[in-house]
C-alpha cells in the first residue's frame, strides 16, 4: 500500500513487554526518517492515559500506531472508533491477541520493517456496557485471571497458565440468560466469553472461524470444575479445537445480547480488568475501526 496521507503518531507504553516498548523509539524515528514522514511520538504514563491523549489528538492524524500489548491497542483503537484514521499496532504485550488476529509479525522491530506493506481493513468493534472492545471480554473467572495476571507481575504464555493454575480454587460456576432476537438462552458456566476476533492471544484460539470484520459477534459459555477441564480446555485452545469440547456452548453470529447472571462476576474488556457487573448490554458495532493488517498470502502455484 501506499502511506496514507497526513502525520503519523505513535502512541508507546514504556512499560509494555517488561520495557520493550520502551526501547523501541530510536528504531521508530529511524524508519520515520528512512520513509520520509511526517510524524509524532508521545508515551503514556498509566492506564487510560493512551486513550485519553489520542481522543484529544487523533484530528491531527492520519494513521496512530499503538506500540504496546492488547490493553494499549485497546486503549488506541477506541480512541479511533468512527473516525477517519487507521490503527496501526506494534506489538509488545503478553498475548497480542488482536496483532495475531490481523497477521502482524510477533516481533515489533519486524512489524515496523513491514508496515509499508500493510493493507487497511474497516473492522468491528464491540459495545458492552457502553465501554468499546476490538476482540474479546471475559466474564467470571476469566475476569479474575485478569485481575490476578496483572497484578501479579507476571507476563506471557507462562506467566498467564501459572496464575490460572494457582487460582483454580477460586473456580465458582454461575447462571446466565441470554437474549438475542427475541430469543432467550439459560445456561450455566465459570466463563461467559464475548469474542469478536479468534482468539485470546498467544495463538491460544477461541473460535478460528470468527472474523472481526463479519458485522457478527459469538457468546461463549465455558464450564470449568477443576485442573483436568483445565487442562482439557486450554489444550484444546492451542489446537484451535475449543468450540467442540462438551464443556464449551456457543452462541455465534450475534448483533446485539442482552446478558444477565445470577451474581455480580469481575469482567475484563481486551485483557484489562474493568471491574464487576450482574447484567451486561452488548452490540456489535460493523466497520466502524480502520487497522493496517497483513492479509494471509495463498501459496503460490
Amino acid at each position: 500500500m501506499s502511506f496514507p496521507e497526513g502525520p503519523w503518531l505513535f502512541v508507546i507504553n514504556p512499560n509494555s513487554g517488561n520495557g520493550v516498548a520502551g526501547k523501541l523509539e530510536p528504531s521508530i524515528r529511524q524508519w520515520i526518517e528512512a520513509n520520509n514522514i511526517e510524524a509524532e511520538i508521545i508515551k503514556t504514563t498509566g492506564v487510560g492515559n493512551a486513550r485519553e491523549m489520542v481522543s484529544k489528538k487523533f484530528t491531527d492524524f492520519s494513521t496512530v500506531v499503538a506500540v504496546g500489548g492488547d490493553g494499549t491497542v485497546s486503549e488506541v483503537g477506541s480512541a479511533l472508533v468512527n473516525s477517519k484514521c487507521t490503527l496501526g499496532i506494534l506489538p509488545c504485550g503478553s498475548g497480542n491477541g488482536l496483532a495475531r488476529q490481523l497477521n502482524y509479525p510477533s516481533n515489533p522491530i519486524h512489524a515496523l520493517q513491514q508496515l509499508s506493506k500493510a493493507s487497511v481493513l474497516s473492522m468491528d468493534t464491540l459495545e458492552v456496557n457502553g465501554k468499546i472492545c476490538l476482540n474479546v471480554v471475559g466474564i467470571g473467572f476469566d475476569g479474575y485471571i485478569a485481575a490476578e495476571f496483572g497484578r501479579s507481575g507476571k507476563r506471557g504464555l507462562s506467566g498467564y497458565i501459572t496464575t490460572t493454575i494457582g487460582a483454580l480454587s477460586r473456580l465458582k460456576e454461575f447462571e446466565y440468560e441470554c437474549e438475542a432476537s427475541e430469543v432467550r438462552h439459560n445456561s450455566k458456566a465459570t466463563i461467559v466469553v464475548i469474542s469478536n476476533g479468534s482468539q485470546y492471544g498467544n495463538n491460544a484460539y477461541l473460535d478460528p472461524a470468527s472474523d472481526v470484520g463479519d458485522g457478527k459477534f459469538e457468546l461463549i459459555g465455558i464450564s470449568c470444575n477443576g485442573v483436568l477441564d483445565a487442562a482439557k480446555l486450554i489444550y484444546r485452545s492451542f489446537r484451535k479445537k475449543l468450540m467442540g469440547s462438551h464443556l464449551v456452548k456457543g452462541m455465534p453470529n450475534q448483533k446485539e445480547v442482552s446478558l444477565k447472571l445470577s451474581a455480580m462476576q469481575p469482567y475484563h474488556i481486551d485483557g484489562e480488568p474493568i471491574g464487576q457487573e450482574m447484567n451486561f448490554s452488548i452490540r456489535i458495532k460493523p466497520q466502524s475501526l480502520s487497522v493496517m493488517h497483513f492479509p494471509i498470502q495463498s501459496p503460490s502455484r
